[in-house]
């Protein structure tokens, strides 16, 4: 918990002095053969009670999708209903390397079904940014 709290003053801080990079590392964790999360402050789109923003997961090894393509970085468009405490994925592409690089090899393009933000999860690092922060 102390590190989500130096992570989000460290985002708050950029984010005053008008100093943030593209992509800023939200979190990170061991599974899935471990994995960093970031996200593009000025990305972040609010209208009434939701939010949207793009984020990049990158991970240490290969994952697959259902039918087996391998990947190993996501951009992807997360959807936050700020006052239900809810989120979804609109958009997801998966690329065969690491930050964004090599091929397009999965695309989805129908939002996901909305889901509870989970406390101590990326997703509420991320929820918190987006509709308290930025």
């Amino acid at each position: 918990m102390h590190l989500k709290k130096i992570c989000l003053a460290t985002v708050l801080v950029a984010a005053s002095t008008g100093a943030l990079a593209e992509w800023f590392k939200v979190s990170e964790g061991e599974a899935d053969g471990g994995y960093r999360i970031y996200l593009d402050p000025k990305s972040v789109r609010k209208t009434a009670s939701k939010a949207k923003v793009w984020t990049m997961t990158d991970y240490t090894e290969y994952q697959s999708t259902p039918g087996g393509v391998q990947y190993k970085s996501i951009l992807a468009q997360h959807e936050y209903d700020c006052k239900e405490g809810i989120w979804r994925t609109v958009l997801l592409t998966a690329y065969r390397q690491g930050m964004l690089d090599g091929r397009v090899v999965h695309t989805e393009k129908e939002p996901s079904s909305w889901a509870p933000v989970i406390p101590d999860t990326s997703a509420d690092v991320k929820f918190k940014l987006v509709c308290k922060y930025l």
